[in-house]
């Protein structure tokens, strides 16, 4: 009876060490994968990273596909704006109704999106405010059909004329425009002043506005004032502060302003010729 009660304990014993071997076995593996998980994904690696706990990753870019939005694309893997379109392909990723931007202006190509562009495969252009075909950036007017009017306001002489001694002074004005489109000037307006009989000043004396091309980049103005003689050759007047100077010829920017007032003064050449001093502006305006 005791010799049976000894072999029970020696049983219980090494069933007893057992438990406690399996017990350290299981605590061995914990400390070998040391809780791991590279994916994020919940689920602990193992010792060599690629145990059955790994999560698939079918397009092998370091992503497993519960947290790969686009499993099947190596190149793509989250979507933030959830547009359909993966963030390293998305112009706008973080603008659901904007993914593609061809001429790389920052303003997407989609016309029902954010911002669109009105004008994808133009890098300078985008909006056209008033719709006849010309991106604002070239349109000499946004909100219609643009024209350059030329306008001298004043004119006063220096009371010298070779016959009489007071002048009659008209003006005539000459516009060309250089159009982007032909890369070329063209004559686009002429005006001629009346006959200011007996006079050497001369409010608003002459006006001009002529249509031009919306997409127009330069003006050229001339401006011509001369001294009527019933009987001979008409006198030119000299406007300018050089010396025998046959006109004024002014180059007006109608993309970088609307509107430029100046001021030409003959008369510095005192009694050498007849002088003339005159203001005058150029703007753009609607025709």
């Amino acid at each position: 009876m005791k010799i049976k009660r000894e072999i029970i304990a020696v049983g219980v014993l090494f069933l007893l060490l057992a438990v406690s071997l399996s017990g350290c076995n299981e605590q061995s593996g914990t400390e070998t994968d040391n809780g791991k998980d590279d994916f994020q994904d919940g689920a602990k690696d193992d010792g060599n990273n690629n145990g059955g706990n790994k999560q698939t990753d079918s397009d092998n870019d370091g992503y497993p596909d519960n947290n790969d939005e686009f499993p099947n694309n190596p190149y793509e893997w989250i979507d933030s704006d959830k547009d359909g379109v993966g963030d390293n392909s998305d112009d706008f990723p973080y603008d659901s109704t904007q993914w593609e931007d061809r001429d790389y202006d920052g303003y997407g190509d989609n016309p029902y999106g954010n911002n669109p562009d009105e004008f994808p495969d133009d890098q300078n252009e985008h909006k056209d405010s008033d719709r006849d075909g010309y991106g604002d950036n070239s349109d000499i007017l946004d909100s219609g059909n643009g024209g350059i009017q030329v306008v001298i306001t004043s004119y006063q002489g220096d009371y010298y004329d070779d016959d009489w001694g007071e002048t009659d002074p008209y003006f005539k004005v000459y516009i060309s425009s250089y159009n982007a489109g032909i890369k070329e000037w063209e004559s686009v307006g002429f005006r001629e002043s009346e006959v200011y009989d007996d006079t050497n000043t001369v409010s608003y004396p002459i006006s001009l506005s002529v249509d031009v091309d919306e997409d127009t980049q330069y003006i050229q103005v001339q401006i011509y004032a001369y001294d009527y003689d019933l009987w001979s050759n008409d006198d030119i007047i000299d406007l300018s502060d050089e010396k025998n100077a046959d006109s004024l010829s002014i180059q007006f920017t109608p993309l970088s302003t609307s509107y430029q007032t100046y001021t030409a003064d003959g008369r510095l050449d005192l009694l050498d010729e007849m002088d003339g001093y005159i203001e005058y502006y150029i703007q753009v305006v609607e025709m």
